[in-house]
């Protein structure tokens, strides 16, 4: 997988995580720079291309305001598929941990 792909993955993981959390949450790139507290910009590509993909999904809804701007937030009706994709990233997550065991230890080796 490459570089770009893994950070805009991770990206978008990162906003279903938030949006789950705060399902009436609805921000514009700007604001979802801000939640994401990792130095990510909101002209980056990545966040762009991640809140694009995220739209085409159906996974998240953009919303266009009166002024033109938009903003994003949770498909509220896609809930459940969200949960599914964020556990899957999660067990992900550990198994490329080397410091994870399966008892949820870290560094110990299980002892």
């Amino acid at each position: 997988m490459e570089h770009d792909e893994a950070t805009r993955l991770t990206i978008a993981d990162q906003i279903l995580v938030y949006l789950d959390d705060h399902p009436d949450a609805l921000d514009a790139p700007e604001g979802i720079e801000w939640w994401l507290k990792h130095g990510v910009k909101s002209f980056d590509p990545d966040l762009m291309r991640a809140l694009d993909e995220l739209v085409s999904e159906g996974l998240v809804v953009k919303h266009e305001g009166p002024d033109g701007r938009f903003s994003y937030g949770l498909n509220q009706e896609r809930r459940g598929e969200i949960r599914v994709r964020l556990a899957r990233a999660q067990r992900n997550a550990e198994t490329r941990d080397p410091n994870h065991d399966r008892n949820g230890e870290e560094g110990h080796g299980g002892r």
